[in-house]
């Protein structure tokens, strides 16, 4: 409302049911659907307010459920968890079906709010929870936009404008269509990319960094369990990379001593195999697959199977575990 009154705008602010006759189409309309601070009695606050709702404000609501019927809405800073919209929303798909307008949503991703950026569990919550309600919007045929954090809000509307004044300067009339489209995939890659941030994020807590050290044996063993379960559940927003990078840290960390979980560090390494031929020959996470094979060769018992990986691996850390396997099994002079 300020920055409309900033801007020069003659902005007519709609809080009651008694406001709404008075609407004039040729002015800058903001509806306050819980009031206004300046007006207290028309706060909506209390669980009580909520429940007389529906039947204190009917006016209101028929105008939210006529909005919806006849614009494209763009939620823009909400968290779209206040029943009166899902109700809304559920009436006019039940009159309207497939002719209702479809929405547009933005969202921020959970690890745009600091106390997800320091907290794991709360991260690893906060992803799944906004996954799912992600899930939610698209069944009910929300256009869903992922944004790093809503200071790029701005930025994704000029985008829009810049494509609807190109298009119908150009005469093409499916610009929703193109915008739909283009945000989809935006949205596939940022589900991705939140995805396989987490499951890097888990992989170094696995292995180690060079700033911080790998967790203890029976912790990492935990946390490739929750791994290897987050995988399953989100393996169609994972590259094959990333997928390979899992299966072999997982596999790697059951082959750990005392562990005693060889066969299911070789299901892991399976599976990795899978992910595996999808990738080039050359590429690293590949190749840090075959010496992880080559290692479960061994401790399986199958020496040769396991210097045979890696006799042709022109990669030093290939060649520096075969070397290693050599020596162990006192081939010194073939080393």
């Amino acid at each position: 409302e300020e920055q409309l009154r900033h801007e020069g705008h003659d902005v007519q602010v709609i809080i009651r049911g008694e406001d709404v006759p008075s609407i004039d189409p040729r002015r800058k309309t903001v509806v306050k659907l819980h009031g206004d601070v300046d007006s207290p009695s028309s706060l909506v606050i209390t669980s009580g307010d909520y429940s007389a709702y529906e039947s204190g404000r009917q006016p209101l609501l028929e105008l939210l459920r006529g909005e919806l019927t006849r614009n494209t809405l763009l939620f823009l800073g909400t968290s779209f968890r206040d029943p009166r919209l899902w109700a809304a929303d559920d009436e006019i798909i039940r009159r309207f079906g497939d002719l209702r307008r479809p929405p547009y949503i933005l969202l921020a991703t959970p690890s745009a709010r600091p106390a997800v950026r320091e907290d794991d569990e709360a991260a690893r919550i906060a992803q799944s929870d906004f996954k799912a309600f992600c899930e939610e919007l698209e069944e009910r045929d929300y256009h869903v936009v992922v944004l790093e954090g809503f200071e790029q809000a701005a930025a994704w509307l000029r985008k829009i404008s810049r494509e609807f004044q190109g298009a119908r300067a150009g005469g093409t009339a499916s610009i929703s269509d193109r915008i739909l489209a283009a945000d989809r995939v935006e949205l596939r890659r940022d589900l991705r990319n939140l995805h396989e941030r987490h499951c890097k994020k888990e992989i170094d807590e696995i292995r180690g960094t060079d700033e911080r050290p790998a967790v203890v044996p029976h912790i990492a063993v935990q946390r490739a369990e929750a791994l290897m379960d987050y995988v399953d559940e989100n393996v169609s927003h994972l590259s094959p990379a990333v997928q390979v990078n899992v299966w072999s840290t997982v596999s790697d960390t059951f082959m750990a001593p005392l562990t005693d979980r060889l066969p299911d560090a070789r299901r892991c390494y399976e599976r990795g195999l899978a992910a595996a031929d999808e990738l080039p020959s050359d590429d690293e996470e590949r190749r840090r697959l075959g010496r992880v094979g080559a290692r479960l060769h061994l401790l399986e018992g199958d020496a040769g199977q396991a210097i045979a990986a890696l006799d042709h691996e022109a990669d030093p850390k290939a060649a520096r575990l075969w070397l290693w396997m050599l020596l162990d099994l006192g081939r010194e002079e073939e080393a």
